[in-house]
């Protein structure tokens, strides 16, 4: 059977672009022209043990060899679960869908945070 199925995204209108259009784009080319730089200011989001000095490296031409952050340093653990134990400790972080169970298990971060 080769036949393609399309299906269209029918409540797309309900879930709003996080920036306009036109800062999209704007982004989109400073990460062409720059994407050291690019990638450098997006770190800036994510707490870091160690700060990268490098943000890109690497090509997508030819022989592709491409590395993100190379020099940095991360804690997942602090950027996932750490930082909302302040204010979100008791929101669901995920929803664990467990082979053999009949019921979903809710885990909040602040559970999440005991068992890791």
């Amino acid at each position: 059977m080769s036949e393609n199925i399309t299906i269209l995204p029918t409540q797309y209108a309900d879930y709003p672009a996080l920036m306009p259009p036109a800062e999209l784009a704007a982004m989109q080319r400073y990460a062409r022209r720059d994407p050291d730089g690019f990638w450098l200011q997006q770190a800036k989001r994510v707490h870091w043990h160690r700060k990268p000095r490098r943000g890109f490296t690497g090509s997508f031409t030819g022989d592709v060899s491409i590395s993100w952050f190379e020099d940095g340093l991360i804690n997942a653990s602090v950027c996932c679960i750490d930082k909302h134990l302040t204010d979100k400790a008791d929101q669901v972080a995920l929803i664990s869908h467990r082979e053999g169970r009949a019921e979903a298990e809710k885990i909040t971060y602040a559970m999440l945070a005991v068992r890791l």
